[in-house]
């Protein structure tokens, strides 16, 4: 279910998150949606007393998502695709 959500976005803000918006074919609500989701992924345990709402209020959205996506390298990759045809096959 969708709930509709007012908020307070300065002018300038919402042209440009608009712009980027139609730039990757997405809706505002979808991204903002997304960010939102990301918030809670990135920090399932958070804690919603003041120090945390003080810890996130100066981060950048790129830095909240950090962390979304594990980091893979090449080494990640095979070990990953080795424990996925182990489980698939070996019985």
């Amino acid at each position: 279910m969708n709930t509709k959500l007012t908020l307070s976005i300065q002018d300038e803000v919402i042209k440009k998150a608009k712009d980027y918006a139609r730039h990757n074919e997405r809706s505002l609500s979808d991204l903002v949606e997304n960010y939102l989701k990301a918030l809670v992924v990135s920090e399932p345990e958070i804690s919603y007393g003041k120090s945390a709402h003080t810890r996130h209020a100066d981060t950048p959205i790129s830095n909240a998502l950090l962390g979304v996506v594990p980091e893979l390298n090449d080494t990640n990759l095979e070990d990953l695709r080795y424990q996925h045809i182990k489980d698939k096959y070996v019985k």
